[in-house]
């Protein structure tokens, strides 16, 4: 995934809803609510809305964005950095993604997403979006996490 991405306009979440429902209403009946969604810039460590099956039905969450990371072996007082990004080429076979691949996986809906070209001083930002479309949807997986509360973050 991305590092970055926009989140929705008003309007776009309630067409994103309407979407999700109609199809869940064919599959399931039940309409399902929504959190807060903006057209902010979503960047790791946030919570974001995301798309998914629960109990075989689609369900339109808030879930936190970045799996825990792994201490630096460098530097070990350092704070690990959030995991954001799995390649498809190993996805598959590294137990950090391994079960969320097979068996969590989800939809992220975006109103475009940003990569840098960091060759430039300072990176210049790009934006980038489907022509002549509302939104766009990334997939995802996720994973539920201890927080340092004693609760669970997913």
């Amino acid at each position: 995934m991305c590092g970055r991405y926009v989140g929705l306009t008003e309007k776009e979440i309630a067409d994103i809803i309407e979407a999700v429902q109609q199809v869940d209403a064919e599959i399931n009946g039940p309409k399902m609510a929504l959190a807060d969604l903006d057209s902010r810039e979503v960047f790791p460590g946030s919570y974001a809305p995301v798309v998914l099956a629960e109990g075989g039905k689609l369900a339109l969450r808030q879930m936190f964005w970045g799996f825990p990371g792994y201490p630096d072996r460098k530097n070990p007082a350092a704070k690990p950095k959030l995991l954001i990004n799995a390649k498809s080429e190993t996805a598959e076979m590294l137990p950090t993604w391994r079960d969320s691949v097979a068996l969590r996986r989800c939809l992220v809906p975006s109103g475009g997403f940003y990569e840098w070209k960091r060759s430039a001083s300072p990176k210049i930002k790009y934006l980038f979006r489907l022509p002549g479309e509302k939104w766009l949807w990334m997939a995802a997986v996720y994973k539920p996490f201890a927080a340092k509360d004693g609760g669970i973050v997913e």
